[in-house]
């Protein structure tokens, strides 16, 4: 896969449109109070996305800008029996706790 051919700057850009939608989503989640993609609890679409989501940073494409994503993803690992997958990157973990202001999105 990573020897295949392919315009880097346009495959970034879809993932940075991806992220910001999937951002957009946990915004209107976390303003019904939920912390997870379709419920209150973690479902199997949290753990299909996840891992794309988790090693963005491999294709070049930060975390840091979403602060829900970071959120979600904090609320991922903080689950009972969570296993780390080897390569997921922990570099936006270690700044401060984002915090999302009301009609921030």
């Amino acid at each position: 896969m990573l020897l295949r051919p392919g315009d880097i700057g346009a495959l970034q850009a879809q993932g940075i449109l991806a992220l910001r939608e999937l951002e957009a989503g946990l915004v209107e989640q976390s303003l019904r109070g939920m912390r997870f993609l379709a419920a209150d609890r973690p479902t199997v679409a949290d753990i299909a996305c996840f891992p794309y989501v988790a090693l963005a940073p491999d294709g070049g494409v930060s975390l840091d800008p979403y602060p829900a994503i970071r959120l979600w993803s904090r609320a991922l690992r903080s689950l009972n029996r969570f296993i780390e997958m080897p390569g997921i990157h922990r570099l936006h973990e270690l700044k401060p706790e984002p915090h999302i202001e009301p009609g921030e999105a």
